[in-house]
């Protein structure tokens, strides 16, 4: 049975706690002079420190609470515990007593983990004589994981944010304990988040897949408990969770689902990582990659082999990277096609808004379960399956809705809008009431009656009605016309020439241009914001350059919420199994067109393994008599035969001299991976591009000593080298003056 989240998350903390236990020495006062602070969690805070020193002014500073904890070797603790005439056992003292002094020579300096702002106030607050201060003393083989569990301290000037509360909230709840849920449930400080916090306690879809997260330390500074309406409201609860899944899957591939490795990553990683696309983005591969090489990213793990293949999995993925912070913002992106949607059935009340829309839908139509689903604005595609038609007629109705309200549509492009997504909603098989009432409103017998009305002022309303309803027809003939081809020309492009969107761009509102002179840029997006060019895979889009697109990032936002998973099977996608049986009987037709709709590839790629065994039946048996070209500005500059060793020995040779390997088509790709890259995209040329020289001179010398340490171990062990440093082929370029930087992006 798979462990839950909120289980790693108990079985972490509970090996955390064993371990302080076991590396507790006891605990004393000690004088302010012996205090240092080497690895300030945060830098001074004068607002913290007033703060303090008015909170110690009232309620004293001496209380167990305000304690700090503290490393000391045996020699040091021994000295003073002799210098001070005590034996350990004085030091650990129960609950409330009041801690002993213990004397250390002037000279000693003690590494404290955290409580810089504590003595910075109680040195305001505290006469000289008095400023002695709580320390719990651990021994220093104390594990990093601890150590970093004693630096956040949940101590008394801990400012707790909205993850924290609600990650610890969830690990008392699943330890049953009582005492610690009431204490974390309480710091929520807010009547209006401890009610959110209620209801979110009782949505079982949203809950379980926010729990999938909570390993993953890093992801929860931006989970704000105020934002929560925004997750309520909505009532999407499945997407939201789909949405949740693409997350904690990218963590899984990046830290190949280690539960240790979820617990080491830091918020500022989250934070440089979130957005990007490393795999189809070069600016984004470089900045990674050197991010990787210079210990930035996932600064709390140093170990070189864990580093070396977390770097490999992060610059494979082609997809925008997910957090909690982009669900946020792409909730807000998605917002107004919700509200118009809801417009088509009754409010949700206790359901959420697709188990409302399956209930409105007719699943049993003719053609054989077919149904049609617009690829433009009049021009249609038939899919087959019943299983597929709700998915299907939903993932319709939302681009439809995209399309018409995710920018400020006027009154009128209001009630158009409406009419055209009731009229969809019924050629797709919903029925209710409300569309009912919206194709009342006809928009185009509307207008035409508006005309006559003003053209023809001696006429009866009676024969006015009867005009407009034949030139309404005719109107809506033309117009169906003009529209029927938008968007089925071709398909649209996944990168563009330069650094292509940028970061803030890549998230909620914001993809839609704001600047008049760009208005075009959307334009041509919404022409492709059909069905069957949202599904398509991104080798199946076109290639401009290196930047990534306006309209990936617009697919890629969809397809977090709309893109089927493997694990979802042959049922409708989102609704559970048990609220579809409830509901109507399910078919028994087989796999479906729509389980096959494209979904990030490495989220649901096979593993390497069946890759390379699917590959050994279609590609291998001829590839013994073909030859791998290397190409640089055109010309062939190496050719090696189509094997494993060659290619990837060759690929080395060339990163060695500082260039970058990419596919005909733009990925990326580390030197060690040219062989399986080559595989999985089905081609034989690969890409040299030649990097900027101080770039190249700091790669090759980092080789020529890698190198060394390579033939060393080679020598030593006879065994196959593992993966080598990001650094050894840091694919850097000196850009021009009217790139994007870094920090820009």
């Amino acid at each position: 049975m798979r462990t839950s989240g909120p289980e790693i998350l108990e079985v972490f903390e509970r090996r955390i706690s064993e371990e302080k236990v076991a590396k507790f020495r006891g605990t004393a006062r000690v004088r302010f002079d012996h205090l240092t602070f080497p690895y300030p969690i945060r830098s001074e805070d004068d607002k913290i420190i007033k703060h303090l020193k008015e909170t110690f002014a009232a309620e004293g500073c001496l209380d167990e609470q305000h304690g700090i904890p503290a490393i000391i070797d045996d020699s040091t603790f021994q000295a003073a515990l002799d210098r001070t005439r005590v034996d350990i056992d004085s030091l650990r003292i129960a609950s409330g007593s009041q801690p002993l002094r213990l004397e250390f020579p002037e000279s000693i300096r003690l590494e404290c983990l955290h409580g810089q702002h504590r003595i910075l106030a109680a040195k305001r607050y505290l006469p000289a004589k008095d400023r002695w201060w709580t320390l719990d003393f651990y021994r220093t083989d104390l594990g990093e994981d601890a150590r970093q569990n004693l630096r956040e301290g949940y101590g008394y000037s801990s400012n707790y944010n909205d993850g924290i509360i609600f990650r610890q909230l969830r690990r008392c709840q699943v330890a049953v304990d009582r005492r610690g849920e009431k204490r974390w449930r309480a710091q929520c400080h807010s009547d209006t988040k401890d009610k959110d916090l209620t209801r979110l306690l009782k949505r079982p879809i949203l809950l379980h897949a926010l729990d999938s997260l909570l390993p993953v330390k890093g992801l929860w500074k931006d989970f704000h408990l105020g934002s929560l309406d925004v997750f309520l409201t909505l009532k999407c609860d499945e997407l939201i969770a789909h949405y949740i899944s693409l997350i904690k899957k990218t963590y899984s591939i990046i830290l190949q689902d280690d539960s240790d490795l979820m617990g080491r990553t830091d918020e500022a990683t989250v934070k440089a990582i979130q957005l990007r696309a490393p795999a189809l983005s070069k600016y984004d591969f470089e900045f990674i990659q050197k991010g990787m090489t210079s210990g930035k990213l996932f600064s709390q793990i140093r170990n070189v082999s864990k580093r070396e293949v977390i770097t490999s999995s992060l610059l494979s993925i082609d997809y925008l990277i997910p957090s909690i912070y982009t669900l946020i913002k792409d909730l807000r992106f998605l917002r107004p096609a919700v509200d118009a949607i809801k417009c088509l059935v009754p409010k949700p009340a206790k359901k959420t808004l697709l188990e409302v829309l399956y209930f409105h839908f007719d699943e049993v139509r003719s053609d054989q379960f077919a149904i049609k689903i617009q690829t433009a604005e009049n021009s249609y595609s038939t899919y087959s399956g019943s299983q597929s038609q709700f998915s299907v007629a939903v993932c319709g109705l939302f681009l439809l809705a995209i399309r018409h309200f995710a920018r400020p549509p006027s009154q009128r492009e209001i009630e158009y809008s409406l009419f055209r997504l009731a009229e969809e909603a019924q050629n797709v098989g919903f029925s209710s009431d409300e569309i009912k009432a919206l194709l009342l409103n006809d928009p185009y017998q509307k207008m035409i009656l508006d005309l006559l009305h003003r053209t023809l002022p001696t006429h009866t309303r009676a024969d006015r009605l009867s005009q407009a309803q034949a030139l309404s027809r005719n109107l809506r003939d033309l117009m169906n016309g003009l529209t029927s081809t938008t968007g089925k020309d071709s398909n649209p492009w996944i990168t563009v020439a330069g650094a292509g969107a940028r970061i803030s761009r890549r998230c909620g509102p914001a993809v839609w241009v704001t600047l008049k002179s760009d208005d075009d840029r959307d334009s041509d997006d919404l022409r492709h914001i059909f069905f069957s060019k949202m599904h398509l895979r991104s080798a199946d889009l076109q290639r401009g350059g290196e930047g990534l697109s306006s309209f990936y990032i617009k697919q890629s936002i969809y397809l977090a919420f709309f893109g089927v998973s493997v694990e979802l099977g042959q049922s409708d996608i989102w609704l559970s199994n048990e609220f579809q049986e409830s509901h109507r009987q399910p078919s028994a037709n087989g796999p479906t067109q729509l389980e096959s709709i494209h979904q990030p590839s490495v989220a649901e790629s096979r593993p390497q393994e069946d890759v390379e065994m699917l590959a050994d039946e279609t590609v291998l048996n001829e590839a013994t008599n073909q030859v791998v070209k290397f190409v640089e500005n055109g010309d062939i500059i190496y050719e090696t035969p189509y094997s494993k060793d060659l290619v990837n020995e060759q690929a080395r040779i060339i990163a060695d001299a500082g260039k970058h390997l990419s596919t005909p088509q733009g990925q990326h790709f580390l030197w060690y991976h040219c062989y399986d890259t080559l595989l999985r995209t089905s081609t034989t040329l690969v890409v040299v591009t030649l990097l900027g020289t101080r770039d190249n001179l700091r790669i090759r010398r980092g080789n020529k000593s890698r190198r060394v340490h390579e033939r060393t171990h080679e020598i030593s062990t006879s065994k196959t080298l593992g993966l080598n440093q990001a650094a050894d082929n840091l694919p850097h370029k000196e850009r021009s003056k009217n790139s994007t930087s870094e920090e820009e992006l």
